[in-house]
């Protein structure tokens, strides 16, 4: 029993799933209003998507009901006498959705015809001339019902009573894959041609008038009616969807064109002289991604490949797929790409690719001695922390003094060092402009306590490091111990001035400076040199033409020498007064003052 009730559920869910949801066609009539106009219409148990297009050679009007079964009686009426030879009804698809056709056998193309939903009812008038409209009811407001799906028995096939022959002509490009399909099309005499605008620019298509009318129709299907009127062959893939309502009438199919991909948001383009493609702008773009490519390269003017190399692989371009690749002999950069993409890298290496600006970096390195009973000293004392503050004037104050009582020789007044600070030590000093400093240097150089030891200058590009050296190579011996035994080989250092700088100059003319100073000295002894240095690291902004001070580097050394008697001066107690004993405590700060200059 349970078996039975399974195998009975799975009969009924495969009942359900190949149910499909369509209306019948229960009645078509006609009625012969005038020689020159022809009313129709087409009973259906619910509303459906219809539409109409004719058909050339031989004249057909053809009116195509989607999700529609025939069941009328009446498939076949003769109207003889008129502009009309015969109207048929007939199933022209099954799968994979049931399409039904009402065609008009017409003894002329030269027709007119309208049609308009009432309810469940379709009425179409048909006139040989172009006064249709005073004969049409008036088009009643219409809500579409939810369809409602229907599960129907098998019944016999409906034999199809339009001849396929009649029908070859027809544009079909319906596949799966989004593979482009050719299709026959009926022969046209060339026509004239006009221009749709598209993504790609002006497309020239045809300027046959054609006649359309769609309700809630499926664009594809839409498609393939136009193509079936104006002989072309239209292709398209799966994702181009979506359904419109629109009523043409004697317009070109230019116009129409222009209309259905404007409402639809795609893009048509020209494949060959009778074909013409339909596309979504978003597959276009992955196109053409994916399209050939080529492969360019591009010297570079200024910066190293390698470095635009890295700066264009992290960059991602919309839609764009490319190879870049760097050529370090010829300084170029080697893409693969498409044409597109070619032109979009062009643009960014122009943006990188710029001749750098320079920097003139004026140096110099001075010894101050504070050994004369420390009577001149220099400080820098900030009127506010922001060193960085662009008011250079706001940033330093001080005065050059033989004693704290003294009068300033001249400049702004600097208070005198803290005589505390022993050994070596270090602080930025801040900001000065062009008077000041000068003002500085004659004062110490005339009281003889300064010694410049250098005055280099160097351009540097900027974020680019310049390395100043001015000293000596101090050799010496290291000695290696293993188990063998010992091996002694000469090594070399240096020991002088050095100076370090790495300028980025700024929008505001503003230049932030990497500064390394560095002094060093040295005495043999038996166990090798020894080496005394001063150095400091320090980061700044400061603005061109303004010099930056680097102080503090004090070097501290006390020296005791005894001068007396042979023999007296050694004796006990008396001996004092026949020797002399002195003792001399030296200071030397070092000061850096760096004032960078933009080049133009």
């Amino acid at each position: 029993m349970k078996n039975f009730i399974k195998i009975l559920t799975g009969l009924i869910l495969c009942g359900l799933l190949y149910a499909q949801e369509f209306e019948k066609i229960t009645d078509v009539n006609a009625t012969v209003d005038s020689k020159d106009k022809i009313t129709v219409t087409v009973d259906l148990t619910g509303p459906t998507n219809y539409y109409l297009f004719k058909i050339s050679n031989p004249p057909r009007l053809v009116v195509e009901f989607t999700s529609a079964m025939v069941e009328a009686k009446n498939k076949e009426i003769d109207l003889k006498g008129s502009f009309i030879n015969k109207l048929r009804v007939g199933q022209y698809k099954d799968e994979p959705i049931k399409i039904a056709r009402l065609v008009f056998d017409l003894s002329s193309e030269d027709v007119f015809y309208d049609a308009l939903a009432a309810g469940n009812r379709i009425i179409i008038a048909v006139s040989s001339k172009s006064e249709l409209a005073k004969a049409m009811p008036p088009e009643p407001t219409y809500r579409k019902e939810e369809l409602k799906k229907k599960t129907v028995k098998k019944k016999e096939t409906i034999e199809r009573n339009v001849p396929d022959e009649d029908h070859a002509k027809k544009v079909e490009a319906i596949t799966a894959s989004g593979e482009d399909v050719k299709s026959e099309a009926a022969a046209e005499e060339p026509s004239d041609v006009s221009e749709i605008s598209t993504v790609g620019g002006a497309l020239q298509i045809s300027r046959k008038i054609i006649s359309i009318n769609f309700y809630q129709s499926d664009i594809r299907t839409i498609l393939r009616a136009i193509a079936e009127q104006t002989g072309l062959n239209i292709i398209y893939g799966p994702d181009v969807q979506g359904n419109i309502t629109l009523k043409l009438h004697n317009v070109t199919f230019d116009d129409a064109l222009k209309i259905i991909l404007k409402m639809s948001g795609l893009i048509v383009e020209r494949e060959a002289d009778n074909i013409i493609r339909v596309i979504t702008p978003e597959a276009l773009k992955t196109e053409r991604s994916k399209s050939v490519q080529f492969t360019r390269v591009l010297p570079l003017k200024y910066t190293r490949a390698s470095d635009i190399q890295k700066q264009l692989t992290a960059i991602k371009v919309e839609g764009v797929s490319a190879t870049i690749g760097e050529d370090t002999l010829t300084n170029s950069i080697v893409l693969t790409t498409s044409p597109d993409g070619i032109a979009k890298y062009q643009e960014l290496i122009n943006i990188f690719d710029v001749r750098p600006r320079q920097v003139l970096i004026e140096a110099t390195m001075m010894e101050v001695d504070y050994s004369d009973s420390l009577d001149l000293g220099i400080a820098w004392q900030l009127r506010d922390f922001n060193v960085l503050n662009k008011n250079a004037n706001n940033l330093l104050q001080g005065s050059i003094q033989n004693n704290p009582a003294a009068t300033p020789v001249s400049g702004s007044q600097l208070p005198a060092l803290n005589t505390a600070s022993v050994g070596l030590s270090f602080a930025i000093g801040g900001l000065i402009n062009s008077n000041q400093f000068s003002v500085l240097i004659d004062a110490l150089q005339k009281k003889n306590k300064a010694k410049t030891l250098s005055k280099p200058k160097i351009v540097a590009m900027n974020n680019e490091k310049a390395h100043i050296m001015s000293g000596d190579q101090v050799p010496y011996t290291n000695t290696t111990v293993t188990t063998s035994g010992s091996t002694q080989s000469t090594e070399f250092t240096n020991v002088g001035i050095q100076l370090d700088v790495t300028p980025t100059i700024h929008s505001d003319e503003y230049v932030t400076l990497e500064v390394t100073p560095k002094v060093s000295s040295y005495q043999m002894s038996t166990a090798g040199p020894i080496i005394t240095t001063r150095e400091a690291q320090t980061k700044i902004m400061v603005k061109s033409n303004d010099t930056v001070v680097i102080g503090g580097l004090i070097k501290e050394s006390d020296l005791s020498a005894i001068d007396q008697m042979p023999i007296l001066g050694d004796l006990p107690i008396i001996g004092y007064l026949f020797k002399r004993q002195q003792q001399t405590k030296d200071r030397v700060e070092l000061l850096v003052f760096i004032r960078p200059v933009i080049l133009d």
